[in-house]
């Protein structure tokens, strides 16, 4: 799903948010191999933000998500790059 977030970015936005792609994808290889992240989740990368409010935000709405198991049902929505 991160990488659909950062197909529909320019290039010039996918290099800005670079770092904060890294941050979002390590996480979730983290909860990932943790089980997965029960909802409500809304996390943002980087942290702290970055003065110019430009992120990759994370929600999980319902369920559980990033789960490495197929069966259990997950949704997660990873909403917007802002800045």
């Amino acid at each position: 799903m991160l990488q659909e977030l950062r197909d529909k970015l320019s290039p010039s936005a996918q290099r800005y948010r670079q770092t904060a792609f890294q941050l979002a994808e390590r996480y979730i290889q983290r909860v990932a191999a943790a089980g997965g992240v029960q909802a409500p989740l809304a996390k943002s990368f980087p942290e702290p933000s970055r003065s110019d409010g430009s992120r990759v935000d994370i929600e999980v709405h319902k369920g559980t998500a990033f789960v490495n198991d197929p069966v259990v049902t997950r949704t997660s929505t990873i909403e917007r790059a802002d800045g």
